[in-house]
């Protein structure tokens, strides 16, 4: 991966985790924070990092390979990245020590 790539992706880390924090204190202030938020938080957050991840990956490996190739990867990954995304919102609601809304 080019050195471009990686600044955006650690820019994309810290910009994941400062909303993480967020995201606590609020729900500490208002009172609803417990294990289970931290939780779910910590997993929105995995799952967010690795969706941009991967994406980048794709982007960079489309862009060397010629349209009609570019095309089908972005597209196949576009429909893994949303499954990917969809299996962790279900494990989430399904989980009781998950807060799925965090």
């Amino acid at each position: 991966m080019s050195k471009e790539v990686w600044l955006e992706i650690k820019k994309m880390l810290l910009c994941i985790a400062l909303m993480l924090i967020l995201e606590l204190l609020v729900f500490f202030i208002l009172g609803f924070f417990d294990i289970a938020v931290l939780y779910g938080g910590l997993l929105g957050s995995l799952v967010s990092f690795l969706n941009f991840f991967f994406l980048a990956v794709t982007v960079e490996m489309s862009v060397k390979k010629g349209k009609a190739n570019a095309q089908g990867t972005m597209g196949i990954s576009y429909m893994v990245r949303l499954l990917f995304i969809a299996l962790a919102v279900v494990f989430a609601i399904k989980s009781s020590y998950i807060n799925y809304v965090s």
